[in-house]
Parts: structure tokens; sequence; C-alpha cells
């Protein structure tokens, strides 16, 4: 087994390949020959029958002749029950019979048999046939024999054409086998190594591409694909961990400057003024890292609660029907919380949030917004984590730049999705779609 185990993948995939063909090329061997002999006695039963009707119907009628006629290689006898050779054909033996009375009458009944006659033209291997008929009450056998020389040095011939092709079958089958397998296996090889290439996806190092239009080249250009998805994400979490750093470090060291002047500081009203100030940037901090948990839990395989709730209730939006979908009750209504907030700081007098249900299976929350609205190149980025539109970059009104990202990733932690588009009051329209309950 270790043996086994030491040989390589093109090695034992050969190795199986020729043992199957081995043992197939046997099995068809063996049906081969058998179904060649089987044939060859068929023939010659068919022929033995043909000269036993005729000597039959010749006994029948009493005119047996002194010499029985039959065709080249068979030999035949008419004898009595108790063995007594009445005729014979050329070549045969007048006295002795070819079989035993006994074997006669057991052939008669069970059919034609292969077996060794008494003396006859022909030596060796024979095929019998015993036919009985009765004249005036008298029963006598009629014994046809065949030789099975021609058919036995046949048969030993095409035997021995076998055994010298199979071998010789079996080792160009198997050269082939190598060599389409050191083929097929050197572009999986070539594959190996550029992977040992890769030591990072967002380095630009791919898998190479075989020249050969097949499985082997879809699997790099699968792999490659998904070493792109691997560099792109990676990219993003830099970014991500760029932008935490960013965001976190201006209120830290405001928290840390406005700290130290005040433990410097006399002035009682200078030092509750630096506290304060000191405490609001910690509530920022509490803010982000609020919201940073939250993006992880939504964007985590997480279960969330399913209990049915209905989304108009929870937006305050007043309405005659329900709009019961089912999801995370707290997730949802912060969710809802973050678009009503982005549209409250974007709008100029008017926000508005309205339901709506465009097919039975989908709820939609709509909220609305007087504002400037959202460029279309920008309607996408602006559900990514930490950014803010120009108009928007100031951090003491700009939010935390993580909850659009917070609200989409609510959205499709639930089965749905959330898109910008343009309002009817001229501003963004964010639409927050939710499978129905039901």
């Amino acid at each position: 087994m270790r043996g086994w185990r030491r040989l390589g993948l093109r090695a034992r995939l050969t190795l199986i390949a020729t043992a199957a063909l081995a043992v197939f090329l046997a099995a068809g061997s063996l049906l081969l020959l058998h179904g060649f002999a089987s044939s060859r006695l068929h023939a010659v039963d068919l022929a033995n029958r043909g000269v036993a009707a005729n000597i039959t119907a010749l006994v029948g009628a009493g005119a047996i002749p002194p010499t029985l006629p039959v065709e080249a290689g068979q030999s035949a006898q008419v004898m009595d029950r108790s063995g007594a050779v009445l005729a014979v054909s050329p070549g045969t033996s007048r006295t002795l019979p070819l079989i035993a009375p006994t074997d006669a009458a057991s052939i008669a009944r069970s059919g034609p048999r292969s077996g060794g006659v008494s003396q006859t033209a022909s030596t060796g291997r024979n095929r019998i046939l015993v036919e009985t008929v009765s004249r005036d009450g008298t029963g006598y056998f009629v014994v046809v024999a065949e030789s099975l020389r021609d058919e036995q040095a046949t048969l030993h011939s095409l035997a021995r054409y076998v055994a010298i092709a199979a071998p010789v079958l079996l080792l160009l089958v198997g050269g082939t086998l190598w060599f389409l397998l050191g083929h097929a296996l050197g572009a999986v090889s070539s594959l190996r190594r550029g992977a040992e290439n890769v030591t990072h996806p967002a380095g630009g190092v791919r898998l190479p591409l075989p020249g050969s239009e097949d499985e082997i080249r879809a699997l790099a250009v699968t792999l490659n694909a998904m070493l792109d998805r691997l560099g792109a994400a990676a990219a993003r979490e830099q970014r991500f961990v760029g932008d935490v750093a960013h965001e976190l470090r201006s209120p830290i060291a405001a928290t840390r400057t406005q700290l130290e002047v005040a433990l410097a500081s006399s002035d009682e009203a200078t030092r509750s003024e630096l506290l304060a100030g000191a405490l609001v940037d910690t509530e920022r901090l509490v803010v982000i890292v609020d919201d940073l948990l939250t993006l992880a839990r939504m964007e985590s395989d997480s279960q969330l609660s399913t209990a049915a709730v209905d989304l108009a209730e929870l937006a305050g939006v007043a309405s005659e029907s329900t709009y019961l979908v089912r999801g995370d009750r707290l997730a949802l209504a912060r969710a809802i919380d973050n678009l009503r907030s982005n549209a409250q700081r974007h709008a100029r007098s008017a926000v508005e949030v309205t339901m709506g249900r465009p097919d039975p299976g989908t709820v939609e929350l709509y909220v609305d917004d007087d504002g400037p609205g959202v460029p279309a190149e920008d309607r996408e980025r602006i559900f990514e984590r930490f950014v803010r539109l120009d108009d928007a970059r100031a951090r003491d009104d700009g939010g935390s730049g993580l909850g659009l990202a917070i609200a989409r990733a609510t959205a499709q932690a639930h089965g749905g999705s959330l898109r910008v588009e343009d309002s009817d009051l001229g501003g963004a329209r964010f639409v927050l779609a939710v499978p129905a309950a039901g």
C-alpha cells in the first residue's frame, strides 16, 4: 500500500486503466473463444443430423445399404440394442461399435456429445450424435460421429493469436494513456507552479492559461477569477482598515488633546469645557464602534430573527394595510433610522417615508427628500463603508459614514435589496425592498 501511494497520479491512473483493460480483454477473449467453439459445434451438429436423418429414413424403410452415405470427416454405424454392427460408413469398423450401447442410449436421450470413439477413419476427439429408429418391433441406433480435429486446430490458432495480440494491445494502450495523462497533468503541474508564485491575491500574479481550449483552461480561468475576487476583497479590506484608522484617529487625538489641556489647566470653566468636548468625541467613538459591530453582524453568517414585523409600523407610517416581513426587528429599525437620518441630513425642507408593494411577494419602503440628490455615477459608491460625497464630508454632520452600508447589509441579510433613485420631491429616493412574509 505504501509503495502504491508513493506512485504519482499519472502512474496510478495508467496502471488502473491498463489493469481494467486487461480484465476486459481477458473476459472478451474467453467469450470470443467460447462463442467460436459453440458456433462450430452447432455447425457440426447440423451436419451430423442431416446424415443421421438420411440413414434413419433408410433403416425405417428396410433398405439398409452395405455402405452408409456420409460426408467427409464423418463416420456412421447402424447397430442394434445389443451393440451388433449392421452397417458402417467407409473406414469404420464392421465389428467394433463406435460407442457402447449404453452410451448410445444416453446420447440419444441427452443430445450430441463430444468424446472419443473406437476405430474410425479419423482419430482424436469427435462430435457424436445418436438417433433411434424402430422397424418391425426392433430398435436400432444410428450413430454419426465427426472429427473435431479442424475445429480444435482453428480454436488453438485463435487462442494463440489472442494471447499474442492482447499483451501488445495492452502495451499500446498503456503507452498511449501514459502520454495523454502526462500531457493533461503537465497543465495541472503548470497551474500548481503558478499557484506557488501567488503570495497575495492582490499582488497581480495569476495562474498561467494552457493553450488548449479544454477543462484545464476553464479551471485556470475560474481560479484566476477567484483570485481577482480575493484580490478585490483584500484591497477592500485594506481600504477599510485604513478608513477605520483614519476615522478613529481624529476623535482619539482630539480627546487626548482636550484631556491633556484639561489636566494642565487651573481654570475650572476651561477644564469643564474641555471635558465636555472630550465626552462628545468619546460618544462619537462609541457610535463608530457600534456601527462597525452592527455592520460585521449584518455581513456575517449569523442567524437573524425571523419574526413577523410590520414594516409600516416600524417606520412610523400610518397605513390601513399591513406590510408584514420576516426579520430582525431591531436590525430593520436601525436600517430605516439610518435612511431617515441620511435623508434629513441632505434634505432642504422635506422628508417623506412611504410604503409600497410592487408585487405580492415584495414589500418596499421609500425614503424621499428634496435635497440635491445623488449623481448616477455615485449611486453604488455611497453604499460603501466610510464613503461621503463631496457635499457631506464634514464629520460633524456627516455621520460615521457607515449608515448606508449598514442599511444595505441589513437588506441583503433579509434577502432584499437597497437602491437609490430620483425622487418626485427633486432629491433622492432610497428604496428598501424586503420579501413579504408568507
